[in-house]
């Protein structure tokens, strides 16, 4: 194609565009931005216009890219689900690497497009344009990693669209009113992003909240065509935190408004960090675990003698102990309808749901410490035996496999059963079906490692006080080294609450989303001086498992979000440093 003019390009651009010839309109705008790149007078042009006909020239690109991946990767999984592995399978994936090629392309043709202009300091580029600038970078980050299959890959370009929408953030948060349509679709995009591929939707949700309730009594104030584009995002808004509120239906209530009537919740402890807390007495214990099931939280762990049993609390803050008085129950586990247990005679009851024992099945002559599931497979050991009892889920049928080493822990992850070994910091991986390891990894420096699986990942940390995220192929995707000690780490709603001690009296929590970036610190007088080791949630509030107490918050929500209206305040709290991003404040409530 022979070099044209700025305005030729623009010309045949949008004549292109009225033909839906999208690849040549692609074409001849690059070659406009190559001109302007090499022009002083680039001052003068209408960059906002510009980058939202590329916008257009982009998406009718990426629309069907996108659709085929997706009808692609649904038709592969079909082929799986039926064994079919001939040509069909193969034909797919070739398929699918040619169209994610193709959207690969794209996404650096916009990542360069982006840092040629940013990086320019010839171009007087707006505030505006800055944003949408950042705005598309994200959006084609986060396209990218939505059809990758390698994990670590698209972590890292999960991280890039953090940190540029992030920036689209910033670079708008002070100049434009909510209602603009621009910061509008910052938010509306962000906010997919992190409901959908970081499994944060307390976030998302209270984003949304946030713009949607500002930019409302803004409108008025917007010209013509604003209006008419933000009227267009709005109700889009709306749907999202319709559909993502489902799954939170207590979210917006307090704990007493989901009581029957009749029934008064008794008057929660507000501490001078603002939670509103109950505090019900349990017994110093060396390991305990909170388990919701059905209307009640659930505690096992190492009781003392005198405090045995199940213990369930319902949300009425009413306590009951279960089973036989003269054991102790040690680990929890939800599978289909019912609730198994690991008791210390070496028995695993499973209850259902109305806490009736269904069945008993004596697996060890010792305690039951760890239990798991992978597919339809129970997984159960102790701590001082090296085998491993696999239960069908089904049947009931015990079989025993020799680990051949004692296992600190052990969790379910990828369908794949993930052991930390007791005494070197290894990480073993096993397929249940054949009964075989398939992979061994040495994850820390330390010994005694523990594992869990988290929102698509795995997590590990030991002594060395270092947290490391993992993908399925044993790849190191990040590794946060935390301020204090690390005491123990939970699951609770696709978050990571990591448990961190910096002395006896200064102990706090600290909450990650999958892509292992803290979203909420939760520092406490009350909680100062207690380690937690296990966290869970009822009814929309948060359960606290300490070395003393349970603790009640009241509203889950309300803890990990911050206030809506300083939601975007929040945001500046971060530093964007080599696709990483750490809080600046210490601990803060």
């Amino acid at each position: 194609m022979e070099a044209l003019s700025y305005d030729q390009c623009l010309f045949m651009a949008n004549t292109c565009i009225d033909a839906s010839q999208f690849d040549d309109a692609l074409e001849y705008m690059l070659q406009l931005f190559s001109f302007v790149e090499h022009h002083p007078d680039v001052s003068q042009l209408d960059f906002p216009m510009l980058f939202r006909t590329l916008s257009l020239i982009l998406k009718n690109k990426v629309l069907p890219l996108r659709f085929a991946c997706r009808e692609l990767a649904s038709a592969s999984t079909s082929l799986v689900e039926k064994s079919e592995t001939c040509y069909k399978a193969a034909a797919i994936q070739d398929l699918y690497r040619k169209y994610r090629t193709k959207m690969l392309h794209i996404t650096n043709q916009v990542e360069h497009l982006v840092e040629n202009f940013l990086g320019n300091p010839n171009f007087n580029i707006s505030t505006i344009t800055c944003g949408y600038l950042y705005k598309m970078q994200a959006d084609y980050f986060r396209y990218y990693a939505e059809i990758l299959d390698d994990e670590r890959l698209s972590y890292d370009y999960c991280m890039r669209s953090y940190q540029s929408y992030f920036n689209a953030t910033l670079a708008v948060r002070d100049t434009l009113d909510a209602s603009h349509p621009l910061r509008l679709g910052i938010v509306l995009n962000f906010s997919v992003f992190l409901f959908e591929l970081c499994d944060n939707s307390y976030n998302a949700i209270s984003m949304s909240e946030w713009i949607f309730r500002e930019c409302i009594n803004l409108l008025d104030t917007l010209s013509e065509d604003s209006y008419k584009d933000s009227t267009i995002i709005i109700p889009l808004l709306r749907d999202n935190m319709t559909l993502w509120s489902e799954g939170y239906r207590y979210s917006n209530q307090t704990a007493e408004s989901i009581l029957p009537d009749g029934v008064k919740m008794k008057v929660g402890v507000i501490d001078s960090s603002g939670y509103v807390l109950d505090i019900f007495q349990q017994p110093l214990r060396s390991r305990m675990m909170l388990l919701q099931y059905e209307k009640w939280i659930c505690i096992g762990g190492n009781f003392p003698s005198i405090y045995t049993q199940l213990i369930t609390y319902d949300i009425h803050n009413e306590s009951n102990q279960i089973g036989d008085p003269n054991l102790s129950c040690l680990c929890l586990l939800k599978y289909k309808s019912y609730l198994w247990t690991g008791w210390n005679d070496g028995a695993i009851r499973v209850y259902d749901t109305e806490m009736k024992e269904h069945k008993s099945i004596q697996i060890f002559t010792n305690q039951i410490d760890l239990i798991d599931v992978v597919h339809d497979t129970i997984c159960c050991s102790t701590y001082i035996d090296n085998r491993i009892a696999l239960v069908d889920g089904n049947s009931f049928q015990v079989e025993y496999i020799d680990i051949g080493f004692p296992i600190n822990t052990m969790c379910s992850y990828y369908n794949k059963l993930w052991l930390s070994h007791e005494n070197k910091g290894i990480i073993q991986c096993w397929d249940v079906h054949s009964r075989k390891p398939i992979n061994e990894f040495c994850a820390h420096k330390s010994n005694a490692i523990e594992i869990i699986g988290n929102a698509g990942k795995l997590w590990s940390y030991s002594s060395d006080n270092i947290l490391c995220i993992w993908d399925s192929n044993c790849n190191k995707l990040k590794e946060i080294v935390c301020e204090g000690n690390i005491y123990n780490i939970s699951t609770c709603n696709n978050l990571l609450w990591v448990s961190v001690s910096i002395s006896e009296e200064s102990n706090y929590l600290q909450v990650f989303d999958s892509l292992g970036i803290c979203i909420k610190i939760i520092n406490s007088d009350i909680l100062d001086k207690v380690k937690i080791l296990s966290v869970s949630e009822l009814g929309g509030d948060l359960y606290l498992g300490s070395t003393e107490h349970l603790f009640k918050l009241h509203n889950i929500k309300s803890i990990i979000t911050p206030p809506v209206s300083t939601l975007f305040d929040t945001v500046t709290n971060f530093i964007v440093s080599n696709s990483e991003l750490y809080s600046k404040d210490s601990l803060s409530s």
